[in-house]
């Protein structure tokens, strides 16, 4: 078995203890029994890190998959922020157009129309017009 990172998985070893428990799972009691061994296959972990939506709620069951095998299935996604329930876990629309809008910088406001000699320019500076090593008299 490979280690668990999950944040719905709770272990507790103290002093001889053998708690471990999933606690997603555990919400959910139409679910079959969890066992340990499930959180190899387990989409939980992978949708969670993956997901665009920074505030999503899940939940999930165990389900038997061609009546055999069991396995977790994610029944029910939801950005908590926007409350808007997900077709899929891993792309939140309103999240993704904020996130999109938070990395594209403004655009800086237009320019004035400075063209030489328009009311709108400034006046050219006399030290300019006349050089800088000339002095005044000449």
């Amino acid at each position: 078995m490979k280690p668990v990172d999950c944040p719905f998985y709770y272990s507790d070893y103290y002093r001889g203890r053998e708690l471990e428990e999933c606690r997603l799972i555990g919400r959910n009691p139409q679910s079959r029994p969890w066992r340990r061994a499930l959180c190899d296959s387990c989409p939980v972990p992978d949708i969670m890190h993956r997901t665009d939506c920074t505030d999503l709620a899940v939940e999930a069951e165990v389900g038997r998959r061609l009546f055999i095998i069991d396995q977790v299935q994610v029944t029910y996604a939801v950005c908590l922020k926007h409350k808007t329930e997900l077709q899929d876990p891993l792309h939140c629309p309103e999240c993704a157009k904020e996130r999109e809008q938070a990395l594209t910088p403004p655009l800086p406001p237009p320019l004035p129309n400075m063209a030489v000699g328009s009311p709108q320019s400034p006046a050219p500076r006399d030290e300019y017009r006349r050089g800088r090593g000339e002095s005044e008299g000449s």
